[in-house]
């Protein structure tokens, strides 16, 4: 009924540290939830959904839990969780929604036309994996602080509003790395 698993893609959590570090630490929102892109799951899609072993387009979507910060544009850092332990953290300038569709362009049809990111598959695949092996995938958000500047560009006095997410991102690799020993294993250099 389902497509086959890719186990190139099989994650093994057990390794990694637990997200409450993170949420008691440092406030981290649970935001959405991985699962099967099934009609049963996703009942407002008139197609688009798995519907067969051929079926080769997003195989898991997204069931928000805070619709506001899904929704909101901005800079956040995530950490993607295969049963509460953190396999990825990941930053974004543009918003949740518009990382998630970003990652959704890492379906199989797209890898096999070579028109999509490897990361982009490589997460997707992971994710398809670890819910059809009954794994919960949720993300959980922190919103990075906006910084403003006034700068003289070229004669003209700018408000310009600083990029922060990436110093972000690798800070809490770092934090990851002293309190686990080695990255999270679906990080860079993980």
């Amino acid at each position: 009924m389902y497509p086959k698993v890719n186990e190139e893609f099989i994650v093994d959590e057990t390794n990694e540290t637990d997200v409450s570090v993170f949420v008691e630490q440092y406030g981290f929102e649970k935001c959405f939830s991985a699962a099967l892109n099934t009609k049963e799951n996703f009942p407002s899609k008139s197609s688009g959904v798995i519907e067969g072993e051929s079926f080769d387009g997003v195989l898991v979507d997204f069931i928000t839990h805070n619709d506001e910060m899904y929704k909101s544009e901005g800079e956040y850092i995530y950490l993607i969780c295969f049963n509460n332990k953190v396999i990825k953290i990941g930053g974004t300038r543009t918003g949740m929604k518009k990382r998630m569709g970003s990652y959704k362009t890492g379906a199989r049809r797209y890898r096999n036309r070579g028109t999509c990111a490897t990361t982009n598959y490589h997460l997707m695949e992971a994710m398809y994996a670890a819910v059809m092996a009954g794994k919960q995938v949720d993300f959980y958000v922190y919103k990075v602080p906006t910084i403003q500047t006034t700068q003289e560009v070229f004669g003209e006095t700018k408000t310009i509003e600083t990029s922060m997410f990436t110093h972000f991102e690798s800070r809490l690799i770092e934090v990851f790395t002293d309190v686990n020993g080695t990255r999270p294993v679906m990080s860079p250099n993980g």
